[in-house]
């Protein structure tokens, strides 16, 4: 569990995967990533892509698209240089924020929640890694949870929205396939079972989501179905779902999915 500010008078209280759920002091409880929905409440179902790390590294690249796997075993000439950090250690997530906020803002995507990701890193579940080209240039950052029994890809920032030039877009692209090999490799090596890719989006009409689960679906991972809730447990905090609903439906962003507001009170918001 972590909690953070969402604003200056909300408290957010977070459970990830399928974590037993104490009493929090907090105005909204949200549950993420839940291989069973939340009992009596509404949730959200979706889906996610998982690999399965007790399985050799040989096996693991034999299911890989061979696109892929040539983009791995190109690593090598392209002289990439990976690194990590397992502790989430402040100068590492303060470089992370800074490279995510210029690509989410070519991408039209909200900045970093620095909040949330402290919270992360005090509990010590925030693992950071990225690859930079033989320059030093960093090309890839990746921000992923990391649970006892799983890791989970939750950010995923390049500077492919920058490059027009193709053959800089190739490397970038080789860049992201080989940051993702490295992580799996890492993960198997310090035992953990599960990788998780991070979503799979299930529509049909946007062509960048679908463009990132073709990336995704490329490592030759499972899919498996999982649940969200947000609960509003004070009268600030389901006032702010409300606020929020209503912000993101004017904004076309509205998810018709439900989050418990009491026992006989739902309202619709989006989680991010």
């Amino acid at each position: 569990m972590i909690t953070y500010q969402r604003l200056p008078f909300i408290r957010v209280a977070e459970f990830h995967f399928d974590e037993e759920t104490p009493a929090a002091r907090a105005d909204i409880v949200r549950h993420l990533w839940r291989s069973v929905p939340v009992s009596g409440t509404w949730c959200e179902e979706s889906h996610t892509l998982v690999l399965d790390l007790t399985s050799s590294p040989e096996t693991l690249l034999a299911k890989m698209h061979n696109g892929t796997r040539w983009s791995i075993r190109r690593a090598e000439k392209d002289q990439f240089q990976y690194e990590f950090w397992c502790a989430g250690e402040p100068e590492a997530v303060a470089q992370f924020c800074g490279f995510y906020d210029a690509f989410a803002k070519g991408s039209h995507l909200v900045s970093a929640n620095r909040k949330r990701l402290s919270a992360l890193t005090q509990v010590g579940v925030l693992d950071l890694s990225r690859v930079s080209d033989n320059a030093g240039r960093v090309l890839i950052w990746h921000a992923h949870y990391r649970a006892s029994h799983r890791v989970r890809m939750i950010h995923s920032a390049s500077l492919l929205g920058k490059a027009t030039d193709p053959s800089l877009r190739g490397l970038i692209g080789r860049a992201n396939c080989h940051n993702t090999w490295c992580d799996i490799l890492r993960f198997q090596q310090q035992g953990l079972p599960v990788y998780d890719l991070g979503g799979w989006y299930g529509g049909a009409e946007d062509q960048k989501k679908l463009r990132i689960n073709r990336f995704k679906e490329s490592f030759g991972g499972a899919l498996v179905k999982e649940f969200n809730a947000e609960i509003g447990v004070t009268a600030k905090g389901r006032l702010a779902l409300d606020i929020r609903a209503v912000l993101l439906s004017s904004l076309g962003r509205y998810r018709s999915w439900k989050v418990a507001r009491g026992p006989q009170r739902q309202t619709a918001v989006h989680l991010h």
